[in-house]
């Protein structure tokens, strides 16, 4: 009977094995080699050489239960990671996974403990967001995750343009003594070891907070011992999640001075339930193993599910880092608000924009800071229009810490519930005050100028007008912005007003005259210059003047041209018309012929192509024109063919009927009274000389 019962109770052993996994046989005492490195409090040699810390708690209690020699490895982090992928390690400790490091090392699937990264200062830092790093020079620990990972300082500084310099240091003491000493202007250390040596180094942590981290235990990987290792530290440290009293949270309480929850601890009933089937498995082995058949099969679905859930869990985190980011860098303000508009969140852009802490202003509404003469019309927007769209764009004037009103541009978005309830708000605010400060500029320049301005569509509907415009055409302003250009268009109709705005859109701009109609019916000319602009969907951008009079006076100036046109044809002196700067505009018959240049040639060669430039009396005779408005004198001038010639000329400056300044030259070839001249001197002379 005895013998019976011991094997019975074998097979019961035997099968809850089998049931739960555990191990029916071990090596003996191993000895399991563990890498440390400095990183107090979670792992570091103490006063008397002995390792010590969060992570050698939990070592030394999973060794104790599994009967393990520990045999710890001490050197720098990159030295225990070089080792452990080396196999001169079996564990490394404290290790953030990353899916790089996983394609280096095995790790256990049971989180340890979670951390996260922070910059440090000097407390007369300046740095308050990443974007302040441009041009720093930042400490880190070599190879860590929060320096080279993907979340880690390094690739978030590329991210945001930002141009720093990186040293690498050996231990966190090593990156806060460069800070502590000025070799670095800020340093990046785990949140855990800056809580117990900041305060030593005189350093202060800053907003900038990121790469939360999922320490492990890391492993050699394809070691023979590692898979053995992986499957009781996994089982231990699961086992220590579960129980509040356990090595893992009193640890914590010790080295962090957090305090651990009540965890779920299974009770007694159901270790008897878990025994009794344990006994009816020893009496149903088929029955179990068609049970451990459909176990595996739900248990590969249950662990599909948890991957595909802690996937969608890391791209929520993922997103909700990078929004963070975005909140915690962007130079607008972003605030949350309740349905009441009370401030729930202000990002931390407040205080450099307004110069208001975050902190000051939560439980407060935007209207307490808004111009008084904003506020009516801005509480009246929100109340009427709050529940029309999802966003609503107004700018406003809001007063900062200085007292001063800044002008700000804003859109706020309505965050709506299941149910269709409104739970609060989301807004963007910009600065724009330069922007409308240029926007007055401009209206103070387009309301001074004589000539009409105004702006419209790609379908010719005025968007905006000056009050010259206004004064020209007899409307008023807002007449005016209900109208399209055919409405007072003269000339053209609708469709060749739309094929013109086309010619123009493809052109860039265009200048051109044409008529427009008064509201009291009457039509005046008008001079019209416009350019496209392309932004947002097109806008032409017009400037206009009034040109009755002057089209009048060229008529009455046509008249009298044709009479003087024929005196200049026919004349027998050679007459240029030139401007001041020596350009030659038109030249008659007669100069033609005396020069033997084309019209068009006097044109391109100007005046210093005929006149010898040499001259001494050529100076004198135009300061002469410059002071009195006329001149003449005696000059010598060049035909096409190169030779020199006497000539009388006379020049005066007028302005013509478009009030340009014109010069007029009537030149006379005097070569012929010259050699009479030098002829009766030569007689004189020899008269005299007789």
């Amino acid at each position: 009977m005895k013998r019976v019962f011991l094997s019975l109770s074998g097979l019961l052993i035997l099968s809850v094995c089998l049931l739960f996994g555990l191990p029916v046989s071990a090596e003996d005492n191993p000895t399991v080699r563990v890498g440390m490195y400095e990183n107090s409090p979670k792992i570091f040699t103490d006063a008397h050489g002995n390792p010590s810390g969060f992570w050698v708690d939990i070592i030394e209690y999973i060794a104790g239960e599994e009967g393990w020699n520990v045999e710890y490895v001490p050197g720098t982090w990159d030295e225990g990671l070089t080792r452990l992928l080396n196999n001169q390690i079996d564990i490394m400790p404290d290790v953030a996974y990353s899916e790089e490091r996983a394609r280096l090392y095995d790790f256990t699937s049971e989180a340890v403990y979670v951390s996260w990264s922070s910059v440090y200062t000097r407390d007369d830092s300046e740095i308050q967001s990443i974007l302040d790093l441009d041009g720093k020079t930042v400490a880190v620990l070599a190879d860590s995750i929060n320096a080279v990972g993907p979340e880690g300082i390094i690739n978030l500084t590329r991210q945001f343009d930002v141009d720093c310099t990186f040293l690498d240091a050996h231990s966190y003491l090593d990156v806060f003594e460069m800070v502590a000493s000025g070799e670095a202007d800020a340093g990046v250390a785990s949140k855990d070891f800056a809580g117990l040596h900041a305060e030593d180094f005189q350093l202060i942590h800053t907003p900038i907070i990121f790469q939360p981290a999922s320490l492990r235990f890391a492993l050699t990987r394809y070691a023979e011992l590692s898979p053995s290792l992986q499957d009781r530290l996994d089982f231990h440290v699961n086992a220590l999640k579960h129980d509040g009293g356990s090595i893992l949270y009193s640890s914590i309480e010790r080295w962090f001075g957090v305090k651990s929850e009540e965890t779920f601890a299974f009770p007694e009933w159901l270790t008897w339930v878990l025994t009794s089937i344990g006994i009816l498995f020893v009496l149903c082995l088929f029955g179990l193993y068609l049970m451990r058949v459909q176990v595996r099969r739900k248990t590969r679905d249950l662990r599909l599910e948890i991957e595909e859930r802690k996937k969608i869990e890391e791209t929520l985190n993922e997103r909700e880092r990078t929004f963070q980011t975005i909140a915690e860098t962007t130079q607008d303000i972003i605030c949350l608000h309740a349905p009441d508009y009370r401030f729930l969140y202000i990002s931390p852009s407040c205080k450099k924009i307004l110069g208001f802490d975050a902190a000051e202003l939560i439980g407060s509404t935007p209207f307490e800071l808004m111009h008084p003469e904003d506020t009516e019309r801005l509480q009246t927007f929100f109340t009427e229009d709050g529940g029309k769209g999802e966003s609503l764009f107004f700018e406003c004037r809001v007063r900062n810490a200085a007292g001063d009103y800044r002008w700000f541009e804003s859109v706020s978005n309505r965050i709506i519930d299941d149910d269709g309830t409104v739970t609060g708000y989301v807004t963007s605010s910009r600065d724009v005050t330069e922007r409308k400060q240029r926007e007055m500029e401009y209206r103070t320049i387009l309301s001074a100028t004589s000539d009409g301005f105004w702006m419209s569509d790609r379908d010719a509907n005025l968007l905006d007008v000056n009050d010259a415009t206004c004064r020209m055409l007899g409307y008023s302003r807002e007449e005016l912005l209900r109208m399209n250009i055919a409405d007072i268009e003269a000339v053209e109709n609708r469709e060749e007003i739309r094929a013109h705005t086309e010619t123009i859109i493809e052109k860039g701009s265009d200048r051109f005259e044409s008529s427009y109609r008064r509201k009291d019916g009457s039509t005046i000319c008008i001079e019209v210059s416009v350019t496209f602009l392309d932004i947002g969907e097109g806008r032409l951008v017009v400037f206009s003047r009034d040109i009755t009079e002057r089209k009048r006076i060229e008529n009455l100036l046509k008249e009298s041209e044709e009479k003087y046109r024929s005196l200049i044809e026919y004349s027998g002196d050679a007459i240029l018309l030139t401007v001041p700067d020596g350009g030659i505009v038109a030249a008659n018959p007669a100069a033609v012929r005396m020069f033997g240049w084309s019209e068009d040639e006097f044109c391109k060669i100007g005046r210093n192509g005929i006149v010898d430039v040499t001259d001494p009396r050529l100076l004198p005779l135009l300061e002469e024109r410059r002071r009195t408005g006329k001149a003449s004198g005696e000059l010598t001038f060049i035909r096409k063919d190169g030779t020199r010639f006497p000539v009388e000329v006379t020049s005066i400056i007028f302005t013509d009927s478009q009030g340009i300044e014109k010069t007029s030259m009537v030149i006379r070839d005097i070569t012929e009274r010259k050699k009479t001249e030098e002829d009766l001197l030569l007689r004189a002379r020899m008269l005299d000389s007789a």
